[in-house]
């Protein structure tokens, strides 16, 4: 029997950071997503869909919203494909309640509070399982439930599902822990496939355990590919093979900005040359495609970056060129290439301070009264300096006449 499991759909999503047209497009590919998922199954005879938490993003769902859902879920079920669905800590218990109508309905499971339920049956094939589940009941749902599950018995095949955190796995940033349990609180159930939610990175934890990721990114953090597991068990053997459902994509890219790069114009090309060597990796179109750009190196062209007009129109033309749905360029990690000699043979305040931060006897006097200009002014705390001083003082120097003659030229 096959299963394909997903999660973290987070269907209602506003993507508000985006602008009108490219909120629209990511809230369409969603939904494009999720109804590419339930045709699959309809059309691979897959025997049901395990959708593992947080299919929704909010309780604040809209009519129109509800009417696909219930008509997505009323096409699979017409055609006699089980719905396992747990309940996350962004869609708890009573979140969905218009899905009380397919409540009478014998392929539809929902797991939507805190009471570990098990249920057997039968597949097309006439092959006996049995799913052991449980949900979220509220927000805050903190306690190791999973631990309660029961152990696997007999040769039947065994498949859990918990929207939960599993500290050993792979994250893309410090989640908050709902649901936590050990990995092997996990193995020990025995279980021929365990379903995990609430992760977003498509993983393998162990033998048959599992985090599907989510079905289409939704945002810079979650790049490359997207979808879920297509499960194939029998009662000696699980295989778990990927399948991508997303319809856009978020990638980001680093571009070194090489020496002989003088202008934008130049600076343009090479971004374009590099993401075009990515997209050629990428089965699809430009259009479908979101790029952030991180700009990397030193470069003569760093403080003409430094105006968002400039900045703004870059990202702007890189993406009209190119077809792609968006574009965002990033210069945290880009600085200016200053004459430092220059600088210092001047007669200025900067020129006193630069030959003082170069002697070798710079010491913490000179550091608190090079703290009190009005230039660093809480821009900078002491030990951030001092650690300059003592194990970067090239990187000082270049911060310091960044930040005197950027504003000089401001002002």
């Amino acid at each position: 029997m096959k299963l394909l499991h997903i999660s973290d759909i987070h269907l209602n999503t506003g993507f508000s950071s985006k602008s009108e047209k490219v909120r629209a497009t990511l809230k369409s590919a969603l939904l494009d997503a999720l109804e590419d998922a339930f045709t699959y199954v309809v059309e691979n005879d897959v025997e049901g869909i395990i959708i593992a938490g947080d299919f929704f993003d909010h309780d604040q769902i809209s009519f129109a919203m509800e009417q696909f859902v219930l008509n997505c879920f009323q096409k699979i079920l017409d055609h006699k494909k089980h719905i396992f669905y747990v309940t996350g800590n962004h869609d708890p218990m009573k979140t969905n309640i218009f899905l009380s109508a397919f409540t009478e309905n014998a392929y539809f499971h929902m797991f939507e509070n805190d009471v570990v339920q098990h249920i057997k049956l039968i597949s097309t094939e006439g092959l006996p399982y049995h799913v052991v589940a449980c949900g979220h009941k509220s927000k805050n749902e903190k306690r190791n439930l999973i631990k309660t599950y029961p152990l696997k018995e007999g040769d039947e095949i065994w498949i859990g599902i918990g929207h939960a955190s599993v500290p050993s796995a792979i994250s893309i940033s410090e989640k908050e822990s709902y649901m936590a349990a050990p990995l092997a609180d996990i193995e020990r159930l025995k279980y021929n496939y365990f379903a995990l939610g609430h992760i977003h990175i498509r993983q393998q934890l162990s033998n048959g355990i599992a985090y599907s990721g989510n079905i289409q990114g939704l945002n810079i953090k979650e790049t490359g590919e997207k979808g879920g597991y297509l499960i194939h068990l029998s009662p000696n053997a699980t295989e778990i093979t990927e399948v991508n459902f997303q319809h856009v994509r978020w990638e980001q890219v680093e571009v070194n900005v090489s020496n002989d790069v003088k202008t934008l114009t130049d600076l343009q090309g090479q971004i374009v040359s590099k993401i075009t060597e990515r997209c050629n990796t990428i089965p699809l179109a430009a259009k479908q495609l979101i790029f952030r750009v991180h700009l990397i190196g030193k470069s003569s062209i760093a403080h003409a970056l430094k105006q968002t007009e400039n900045l703004s129109f870059l990202g702007q033309s890189i993406k009209e060129k190119m077809g792609l749905l968006d574009v965002e360029i990033k210069t945290q990690q880009l600085t200016n290439i200053f004459d430092v000699e220059r600088f210092k043979s001047e007669q200025t305040l900067l020129a006193y301070i630069l030959k003082m931060i170069d002697d070798d006897n710079f010491d913490d006097s000179l550091m608190k009264r090079l703290l009190e200009l009005p230039v660093f002014n809480k821009k900078c705390s002491e030990i951030d300096v001092i650690n300059h001083v003592t194990q970067k003082k090239e990187k000082l120097l270049e911060e310091l006449i960044e930040r005197m003659v950027n504003e000089i030229d401001e002002n």
